[in-house]
Formats: structure tokens, C-alpha cells, sequence
């Protein structure tokens, strides 16, 4: 799961020093949502930990943390510890990006024995392709 999409939810959140924390509560929702509601038994989450990856040097103009909100950007290593202490996988992508991590791990695990499904929380239309049929 990317989290950008959770993040950029409006659930509001300040913790005691004032730090505005509602995009994590908005994550951590949608996560728990995912455990109790839909039944998931393994769940795979990877984040743009740095947002700039090898393909800046190759496509001009490719996505930054440019017009990102830094209330937003402040939250992202927040998102990865409250991930992990849900006891969740998470993949903290450097020098690739989340969509990466994600279609791996949909081409690993898509026709593997007891896999009936593969959900994509991931708000990327292109990366949905990397599903296969029982998305």
C-alpha cells in the first residue's frame, strides 16, 4: 500500500506537541479497516521514503516533493513506525518507488497456492496492471 493515498485523506489528528498527525490516523483507519473488514491476512505496505528515485535523472520534470504540504511530508516517517508496530511489512523504497515494491510483490505472489486474492490500495492506475486478473 502506497500512502499517499491514506495520507492525503481528511482526517484531522494533532498529538500532544501540536504535530498534526490525521493523514496517519487516516492510514492506520484504513489499515485496520482492511484486517477486520476484508479479512486480509498478509499485508504488504511500501512507501516513497525518499521521493526522488533513479527516474529523475531520466525524466525531466518526473515527481518531487515539490507542492507537497511539509505537514504532509512530516508525517511520512510517522506512517512507516506506525506501520510497523501494527506489525505490518513495510518497504521503506529508496532508490526505487512504492509502485515498484507493490508490482513485485503482486507478480510474486499472484497465482500462488492459497492467494485467492490481491487487493491494490495504491491510487496509481498504471501500477493496477501489474495485478493481473484477480485484482
Amino acid at each position: 500500500m502506497s500512502v499517499s493515498r491514506p495520507l492525503r485523506t481528511e482526517a484531522r489528528g494533532v498529538c500532544p506537541r501540536r504535530t498534526d498527525v490525521g493523514a496517519v490516523v487516516g492510514l492506520l483507519y484504513t489499515l485496520l479497516t482492511l484486517l477486520r473488514d476484508e479479512g486480509a491476512t498478509h499485508v504488504g505496505c511500501a512507501t516513497d521514503h525518499v521521493i526522488r528515485s533513479f527516474r529523475n535523472g531520466l525524466y525531466p520534470g518526473y515527481k518531487t516533493e515539490a507542492g507537497v504540504p511539509v505537514e504532509l511530508l512530516a508525517q511520512f516517517p510517522l506512517a512507516e513506525r506506525a506501520m510497523e508496530a501494527m506489525g505490518l511489512v513495510v518497504w521503506p523504497m529508496v532508490e526505487f518507488e512504492a509502485d515498484d515494491a507493490l508490482a513485485t510483490a503482486a507478480a510474486r505472489w499472484d497465482g500462488a497456492e492459497g492467494v485467492e486474492r490481491i487487493l491494490d490500495l495504491h491510487p496509481d492506475k498504471d501500477l493496477a496492471n501489474a495485478f493481473g486478473a484477480r485484482l
